[in-house]
């Protein structure tokens, strides 16, 4: 059996330290809203580090390199990465992810990661979007018109299936996405934290 997996190279145990995410202020454009968190083990970042990085992402926007989708969404900014995710408009539980890589400026040798030989996401990140996707769910179901009840009633079971949606399904989410109030599911999205993060306000950023 042992022979097996003679090609495994098993992880170091100190690239598995736990991560610290802040709620950072929500990154603006016409075309595309982020909630943006930032994400380190030990030493925070430097709020001039996090304006640096917003705007960077503002700037990309604006040169169409990053896809504004359903026009929300969020990002994850660590050490050298930057990672922004927007809720695909195919498929509303597919966050489409665009990744740079840079040194200690993203102003300056950024690059896109091609996610099939330098992967789209780290666990810590993995955690962050699979609490986005139940938060984005739960907003949904809670912003109901009453007198809408029953069209909506299967939106939160469809959004949090593994599943691809049937086509009587993507029927009920476009009509929901056509009929529910945007600027009130964006503002409550934006200004809802994930369970496991902090303020910037609540922690000493080093």
């Amino acid at each position: 059996m042992a022979r097996e997996f003679k090609n495994i190279t098993p992880p170091k145990r100190e690239e598995f330290t736990d991560h610290i995410y802040i709620f950072e202020n929500p990154i603006i454009t016409p075309n595309l809203a982020l909630k943006a968190y930032s994400m380190f083990t030990t030493n925070g970042l430097s709020e001039n580090y996090i304006n640096v990085c917003a705007e960077f992402i503002k700037q990309e926007i604006r040169n169409h390199k990053i896809s504004p989708e359903r026009g929300f969404g969020f990002t994850v900014i660590s050490k050298g990465y930057i990672n922004v995710n927007r809720w695909w408009k195919e498929f509303s539980p597919v966050a489409l992810s665009t990744v740079y890589v840079f040194g200690g400026n993203p102003n300056i040798h950024s690059r896109i990661i091609d996610p099939r030989k330098e992967g789209a996401y780290c666990i810590w990140e993995a955690e962050i979007y699979a609490e986005e996707g139940k938060l984005l769910a739960n907003i949904l179901k809670e912003i109901v018109p009453s007198k809408n009840e029953k069209e909506y009633k299967n939106i939160g079971s469809i959004l949090e299936s593994n599943n691809v949606p049937t086509a009587d399904e993507n029927r009920i989410l476009q009509k929901a996405y056509a009929k529910i109030n945007a600027e009130e599911i964006i503002n409550s999205y934006l200004t809802t934290k994930i369970p496991n993060s902090i303020k910037r306000s609540e922690t000493v950023i080093i």
